[in-house]
């Protein structure tokens, strides 16, 4: 890169990470030099792209990244990342739930919404419980994967558990009102997530929404297979009952949406809460 020579210039180390998992991690370990002018800019993400030449090859590749500025903020227990896209008619709904269970900060990432969804998070944002991150749409980069190791890279130092979740879904302790006495018992193991059951929803028989809270309005569900175990095979956990997960952010290093990779391996399975 050849930058203005009145810049003085700053050494980033990159690191990039397959999603095969046929290979170990990293695959690639770089430094690149990054002017101070870029570095004082106002921009949150700054887009970059690596060019690079595979041994034995003449062909060269580009690899996208993205340097991502930090941003300091208070230890929390518990913390929340959720991705949307024009939804927020319902997200306060979410972020109220949120916060009753247990979270203590949510990582929004929006990805170009054209609605309220600003306005919806100021008053959340304003008390310290929402940081919204831009995230547009980039097939490159990933959409929800992208978000989930972008909040565990940057905001995974912040916080000792993440909850990765979608803004129609909801963690309902087992007893009580906190999810917090599920985790805790956990710390000290070598877990990188623990596996959140999923009970799936439909319409209730509506037509169109209803006002009210989504909570009140859609109380019909479809039955399990413990609860119905003729009405399909059940096979493995793994295989057979979707889940989300509350990944710990001091084991886990990198996310796919429904599971999390340690080091060069899988995990050999998830505590199931």
């Amino acid at each position: 890169c050849l930058f203005p020579s009145t810049d003085k210039l700053y050494y980033v180390s990159i690191r990039t990470f397959s999603t095969d998992k046929h290979k170990s991690l990293p695959v690639c370990s770089a430094i690149c030099r990054i002017p101070e002018t870029i570095l004082k800019g106002s921009e949150n993400l700054i887009s970059f792209q690596l060019k690079r030449f595979p041994r034995g090859s003449l062909k060269r590749r580009i690899i996208p990244f993205q340097l991502c500025r930090k941003v300091p903020l208070d230890w929390v227990y518990l913390a929340a990342v959720v991705v949307v896209k024009n939804e927020a008619s319902y997200l306060s709904e979410w972020l109220e739930y949120a916060n009753l269970v247990g979270v203590e900060r949510v990582f929004v990432y929006d990805n170009n919404s054209t609605d309220t969804l600003r306005e919806t998070l100021l008053p959340y944002e304003k008390e310290g419980f929402v940081l919204r991150v831009s995230w547009p749409y980039n097939p490159k980069l990933g959409m929800q994967q992208g978000a989930l190791n972008d909040a565990l890279w940057r905001f995974g130092q912040y916080s000792a558990w993440l909850l990765c979740a979608d803004p129609d879904e909801f963690v309902v302790p087992a007893n009580g009102t906190s999810i917090i006495p599920y985790i805790q018992p956990w710390d000290r193991h070598y877990v990188a997530a623990l596996g959140l059951i999923e009970l799936k929803f439909g319409t209730s028989h509506h037509v169109s929404r209803p006002p009210g809270l989504v909570l009140d309005n859609y109380r019909l569900r479809l039955r399990t297979c413990d609860e119905a175990p003729q009405v399909r095979p059940c096979p493995a956990f793994r295989e057979a009952r979707p889940f989300k997960m509350l990944v710990n952010t001091q084991y886990a290093h990198l996310l796919y949406v429904h599971f999390p990779r340690v080091g060069a391996s899988y995990p050999d399975g998830f505590r199931e809460p």
